[in-house]
């Protein structure tokens, strides 16, 4: 109160003195000497407050009170109180039916439109004073399907807590029925949670997330002359992480060791982080004497700190010892980085030299190790054609072999019968294998049914021919097992030079994949377990019989060599 006598007392002064210049000369001696009678008159014209002019805003169709920011420094019950417009030309009437009237000193809009943008002047005066000053309301649409209007939002930024809560503002000047209080978010009807609680004009948010961030509006109804209004406020309501902070933390060195050469230069790095703290300075020390105490020398310098703030408020602060030239009182010893705050924090890192090169040694070691390795790789899965390409490059005429024989393979299969007949085991042993041994290898094959003659002797026949033949290729079939009693003769015999008398080395052929070997007699099943089978996976074709394939150069690598090959 003392403030706004002394107000009044200033801008009395200075309306004296402007009243000087408008009357006339002859009034200032009667009314400022104490001897005259005092003469009534009118003080025109009033003081302006000399303050900016003040903005109100409104949203059309909602209740707007308008209070004179002049009665913040003047005592009301001195002064009366009076709401104008045009310029302070109309004065506001206080019948409570009209739209716009006066209550007590409040100008009031029941409700206020979008055409009441104005200036309104508010005008303080008593028999001595008077003093005015204009406020200026704007009255806004909300967005078009919105309940606010974006410029006009009311802001509240909170740090996340277990507790939080949305305040709804300025409703001191209305008689709100609180208790009716309704809660929106982002326009549509809050749903109430067990989070979420309306204390008075608050709306309390349990446990509060980035999730309940948004725009909240707040409905309020009051009676005012038997007829019920509402306010509305929006609230643009924001949440932030609470900045805590992060004691000095190391992040390096880590209490480590590093191998650095005799006479080469090194950088050391000393890092801090933390956050929420007015400053840390990292030193470097030994025995803990200041490096650059300790040392005194250019060979060893510490440059200033060099810190980097984040945008989430972390600090990292880095400081480099650096050493020109690395010698031997270097070694062994534990440099320490320290940071100095209110926690002090250190962490070491000692210098060794580096341990002796083994790697000529392992190298010696290893690499003959690799080499042998993949050398047994190689020969493990390219024998097959290591071998042909062997015999292709150094194979002698087949007229040098001198061994006595007549074939080089003799050919036994189950035969067919009436009841038993393979097309396929026909066609296999009659076309295809001489037209790869015999025409494009140049291999001699007895076959039996194509190389025998009616009438000779089948026991005497088949003794003589194994016996004279290099190879012996047994073909099997699902049937063979069925049908090889029918063959038992021509199968021991040959049985007997391969096993018994090892004259002949067996090449088995799969023509069909066998699915159970028990049927087998015990000399296949041997055979297949010591020198392992050829299993034809291929067409009847002129790409399957082409003596490159797969399947035939292990045929071939299992058959002698011959002067005609292929690799």
């Amino acid at each position: 109160m003392m403030y706004a006598k002394l107000y009044l007392l200033l801008l009395s002064l200075i309306y004296l003195v402007a009243l000087k210049d408008a009357l006339p000369t002859n009034i200032f001696p009667s009314i400022l000497s104490p001897t005259n009678n005092i003469v009534e008159m009118t003080l025109e014209p009033c003081v302006e407050d000399g303050f900016d002019i003040t903005t109100e805003y409104a949203s059309e169709g909602e209740p707007k009170y308008i209070e004179c920011s002049l009665l913040m420094f003047y005592d009301t019950s001195e002064f009366e109180v009076t709401w104008y417009k045009n310029d302070f030309q109309i004065q506001f009437s206080s019948d409570k039916q009209l739209r716009i009237h006066q209550n007590e000193n409040i100008l009031k809009f029941l409700p206020a439109k979008v055409e009441d943008t104005n200036s309104y002047g508010c005008m303080l005066r008593n028999s001595t004073f008077c003093v005015k000053t204009r406020v200026q309301l704007e009255v806004y649409k909300n967005e078009e399907d919105l309940c606010y209007r974006r410029g006009r939002l009311f802001s509240q930024n909170e740090e996340i807590s277990k507790s939080n809560k949305v305040v709804c503002p300025k409703l001191d000047a209305y008689p709100v029925v609180l208790s009716r209080i309704r809660w929106l978010k982002d326009c549509q009807p809050l749903n109430l949670s067990m989070r979420h609680h309306i204390f008075s004009r608050s709306l309390n948010i349990e446990f509060s997330s980035a999730q309940d961030e948004g725009i909240y509006t707040c409905e309020v109804p009051f009676m005012y002359n038997g007829r019920e209004y509402t306010i509305s406020r929006s609230v643009n309501y924001s949440l932030q992480v609470e900045q805590t902070t992060i004691p000095p933390t190391i992040l390096s060195p880590t209490n480590n060791v590093v191998e650095v050469t005799l006479g080469s230069a090194l950088n050391l790095v000393c890092k801090v982080m933390y956050r929420n703290i007015l400053i840390v300075l990292p030193l470097w020390t030994y025995d803990g004497t200041d490096i650059d105490d300790y040392y005194n020398s250019s060979r060893v310098t510490v440059p200033e700190p060099q810190y980097n703030k984040s945008q989430d408020g972390i600090t990292v602060a880095t400081r480099t010892l650096a050493f020109l030239e690395i010698k031997e009182e270097d070694y062994d010893k534990r440099f320490f980085c320290e940071a100095f705050t209110f926690v002090n924090s250190k962490a070491y890192v000692i210098l060794k030299r580096p341990d002796a090169n083994m790697l000529p040694f392992l190298t010696c070691l290893i690499l003959p190790a690799l080499v042998v390795i993949m050398i047994i790789l190689i020969i493990k899965f390219l024998k097959v054609d290591i071998i042909l390409w062997y015999r292709a490059a150094t194979c002698l005429p087949k007229k040098v072999i001198k061994d006595g024989k007549l074939y080089d393979a003799y050919v036994m299969y189950p035969k067919s019968t009436k009841d038993h007949y393979n097309h396929a085991m026909d066609i296999f042993v009659f076309r295809v294998l001489p037209e790869v041994l015999e025409k494009k290898c140049a291999y001699k094959l007895f076959i039996s049914g194509r190389n025998d003659l009616p009438g000779q002797a089948i026991t005497d026949l088949i003794e003589e021919v194994i016996s004279q033949s290099r190879r012996l290729i047994i073909i099997l079939g699902n049937t063979y097992g069925e049908r090889h009693l029918e063959d038992n003769f021509e199968r021991h015999i040959a049985m007997y030079d391969a096993l018994i008398q090892d004259k002949l080395q067996v090449i088995l052929i799969e023509l069909e994949k066998m699915t159970d070997y028990s049927q087998m007699p015990e000399s296949i099943n041997y055979i297949k377990q010591k020198k392992g089978v050829v299993r034809w996976k291929g067409q009847l074709d002129d790409v399957s019989l082409s003596p490159s394939t797969r399947f035939w150069k292990n045929i071939r690598y299992r058959m002698p060599p011959t002067n005609k090959q292929y690799f």
